[in-house]
């Protein structure tokens, strides 16, 4: 994908396995969510290639679209039409999916609301909740399916702590149960101790791996243009970095 005359990414090459719980990081604007929508097929693709699940997500969409659940850095939900929180999580079951009765939809939307700790809001108007009770609920929406892969753009950045660790506790009990997850965010924070590996992204892939390995003062400096602090306790490695622009 192309702003002008600049790639928004250049030569990234990433595999990520099945199972992986990676964790992209990097400033605003080196590409983060043009890599996710890359990966779904949504980012036009200037050159190189994609495969997910073996598959071309550019030629063979609606195949991998059902085995994927993805929480947007951003979802414009018409508040003009009266949707219901329960309605908005099952809209993550009608697409690439056998026809249900409404009744067995209701019931894993009402599931898959509970996970989130929201089923006390399920027959509440979209519009009426709050920025948090709004990201949990599209976070409902990309679990109702049981996708093999989640895809989130900075899940955490409307939620308070309590409900932050509700979604991280979320997110590690689906990545045991052999959910990939490839997660955009700013601060690793709540997910820390379960994160597997980092991508550090700047346009360009700086360093991919365990986070201990790749969270360098060299790495840092590369991927933000300042140095940043890093908080080590044990196996956890917190860079302190905030929301940054890189230089």
């Amino acid at each position: 994908m192309k702003y002008g005359d600049t790639y928004a990414l250049e030569g990234v090459t990433l595999d990520v396995p099945k199972g992986d719980f990676l964790a992209i990081m990097g400033p605003n604007g080196a590409g983060k969510s043009t890599l996710l929508k890359t990966i779904l097929g949504l980012a036009p693709l200037v050159r190189g290639s994609v495969r997910v699940f073996g598959k071309d997500p550019y030629k063979q969409r609606s195949e991998i679209a059902k085995k994927i659940g993805y929480v947007p850095q951003r979802e414009n939900v018409n508040d003009e039409v009266p949707l219901r929180a329960i309605d908005v999580v099952m809209m993550g079951l009608i697409e690439g999916m056998r026809p249900q009765r409404e009744e067995a939809l209701m019931d894993k939307a009402l599931k898959a609301l509970e996970e989130v700790g929201l089923v006390d809001v399920a027959y509440k108007t979209y519009r009426e909740l709050s920025g948090g009770q709004k990201q949990r609920v599209l976070i409902a929406r990309a679990i109702v399916s049981k996708p093999e892969l989640l895809l989130l753009d900075e899940p955490f950045s409307a939620l308070d702590a309590q409900s932050s660790r509700t979604v991280a506790r979320l997110l590690k009990k689906y990545n045991d149960e052999g959910t990939t997850i490839i997660l955009v965010t700013h601060d690793i924070t709540p997910i820390a101790n379960d994160v597997k590996r980092v991508a550090l992204l700047n346009k360009k892939l700086i360093a991919v791996g365990e986070p201990l390995k790749i969270f360098t003062k060299e790495n840092l400096l590369k991927t933000y243009g300042v140095e940043v602090p890093v908080l080590v306790q044990g196996r956890l490695c917190i860079p302190l970095i905030g929301d940054q622009h890189g230089r």
